[in-house]
């Protein structure tokens, strides 16, 4: 793995874990917000210096959106189905 990459699985795990939370906050759930806050910020210290730089800027801006749009089409895009 090259550095600024970071592992795939953990990059899909962090990205779902910023979906649940995006997704938390448009219903308004304070607790599942709190939730999916505290596992998002688990995931971004876990991967360190193997997050990219524009990754790491936006979770530590608490730039949720744009960390994951950059997720999905920069950082760990997936094939789509269709």
């Amino acid at each position: 793995m090259s550095e600024g990459q970071g592992n795939c699985q953990d990059l899909d795990l962090l990205a779902a874990g910023i979906e649940r939370l995006l997704g938390a906050i448009g219903a308004g759930d304070g607790a599942e917000v709190a939730t999916a806050v505290a596992e998002v910020d688990r995931r971004y210290v876990a991967l360190g210096s193997e997050a990219p730089a524009r990754l790491r800027h936006f979770l530590a801006q608490r730039s949720y959106q744009k960390a994951l749009d950059l997720l999905r089409t920069e950082v760990s895009p997936r094939p789509r189905r269709g």
